[in-house]
């Protein structure tokens, strides 16, 4: 299997399916095949799966002329998705994520940030009503101080350079994080969306709205300036760590159903778009 792929890690749950209506349209813009990924628990549940992943693929070949395969393997979706993804030779993911309330109820809410953050390649997240594209054309990079910050600027390149997309760098000022960073960071950003030419504007906020972290007004602006594309760092950061997650969670899980662009710490950069 020499051909990067994109890989759609399916529950065949409403989400599931809107990830991969978002992995078709992007499959037939990029010339890139999918493969719909299954995770059962028993030897049963991966046979009735195989039968509903073979008619989804099947409709699909029928009524797009899409180029799309599956796999059924049994596991434990934390454990095993990131070794699965990579071997598939995915280029990048899309998972559909169940908002708030799948945060502690569903399989692929509960433990999406673990199964994101263990990737290898970056991942679009998007909810069951995540309006689908055929290329996102303005990314939200909120300029924070996780590193290491390069492999986000990258994997939002990576997606820029094909969509012709306009990047917004957004700093928000924020007490909880270290102001020397962000702006080293602001930096970074520069140097490589310049040398990438990538069109690319920048931000700058001081805190108008009372919030432990930056995701509730880092949505406001992405809201307000129409982004259609968040990028975040799946990397542990060295502290607060707790308030990271909470702070993922939100983006992931917005309430203006906004993608999400989530590049693991991991990143295997030989997997980017040429």
């Amino acid at each position: 299997m020499s051909t990067t792929r994109i890989v759609v890690p399916s529950d065949f749950q409403e989400a599931s399916a809107r990830a991969l209506d978002q992995a078709v349209a992007l499959s037939t813009l990029l010339e890139r095949p999918i493969t719909l990924l299954h995770i059962a628990d028993s030897e049963s549940k991966a046979a009735a799966a195989e039968e509903k992943a073979k008619a989804v693929c099947a409709e699909l070949r029928r009524s797009r002329d899409l180029e799309i395969d599956y796999a059924v393997e049994i596991g434990d979706l934390e454990d095993d998705l990131a070794g699965l993804v990579h071997g598939l030779n995915a280029q990048f993911a899309v998972i559909g994520s169940y908002g708030v309330r799948g945060l502690a109820q569903h399989l692929f809410g509960a433990r999406m940030l673990r199964v994101l953050k263990n990737l290898r390649v970056p991942a679009v997240a998007v909810q069951s009503d995540t309006p689908v594209t055929d290329g996102f054309r303005k990314i939200l990079v909120p300029v924070d101080d996780i590193a290491p910050f390069d492999q986000k600027v990258k994997s939002v390149i990576s997606f820029a350079k094909r969509f012709g997309s306009e990047v917004m760098l957004y700093a928000l000022h924020h007490p909880m994080t270290d102001r020397d960073k962000v702006a080293a960071h602001v930096d970074i950003a520069r140097k490589l969306l310049t040398e990438s030419a990538v069109t690319f504007r920048e931000t700058e906020e001081l805190p108008k709205v009372f919030s432990a972290g930056i995701a509730k007004q880092t949505l406001k602006f992405a809201e307000t300036e129409g982004a259609d594309l968040i990028a975040i760092s799946m990397a542990e950061p060295p502290v607060n760590a707790k308030l990271n997650r909470a702070e993922c969670e939100q983006v992931i899980n917005n309430k203006a159903q906004i993608a999400v662009l989530c590049t693991p710490e991991n990143l295997d950069n030989s997997r980017f778009f040429s």
